[in-house]
């Protein structure tokens, strides 16, 4: 895990941080919001971020059954009253970054671009894997999203 960055960097001689994150169910988040800050502070022209879940051990996901935190009627429902747990689930992404000025010029083909970014704790909640709504109401960037949608 902490060295595949820097491996990655080596292996396609990529310049500017090479970072790996591991935040549980935020990783990729938290990965985005750093290269989108790494490109607004110039440390780099255009980021690679990337995210990977493999649940490659059964007994991880038998402990958490066993924990009561794998919702038991398969739905995900995070700020509900009656959520029961979280959904695990595999999958991989990767997604280059770009100044959406630079991209536009550089021709390249745009799927969406990012208004803002942040990180921010959960702080107390019901269970571990429990959102706390109030607790994401009060970051600008949840005021910000409720705006656009």
């Amino acid at each position: 895990h902490s060295t595949a960055a820097g491996r990655i960097s080596h292996t396609f001689n990529l310049a500017g941080p090479a970072t790996a994150f591991d935040t549980a169910c935020s990783t990729s988040s938290v990965a985005l919001s750093n290269a989108i800050q790494s490109l607004q502070k110039l440390e780099c022209t255009a980021a690679i971020v990337s995210g990977c879940n493999l649940i490659l051990h059964p007994a991880t996901t038998a402990s958490l059954i066993n924990a009561g935190m794998i919702a038991n009627n398969q739905l995900c429902r995070p700020f509900e009253q009656d959520a029961q747990g979280y959904i695990r689930s595999e999958g991989a992404i990767a997604l280059i970054l770009k100044p959406l000025k630079q991209a536009v010029l550089d021709g390249n083909h745009i799927y969406a671009s990012i208004e803002a970014s942040a990180v921010n704790h959960n702080s107390h909640s019901a269970l571990l894997i429990s959102p706390n709504e109030s607790a994401h109401k009060q970051h600008a960037l949840i005021k910000h999203l409720k705006k656009l949608i």
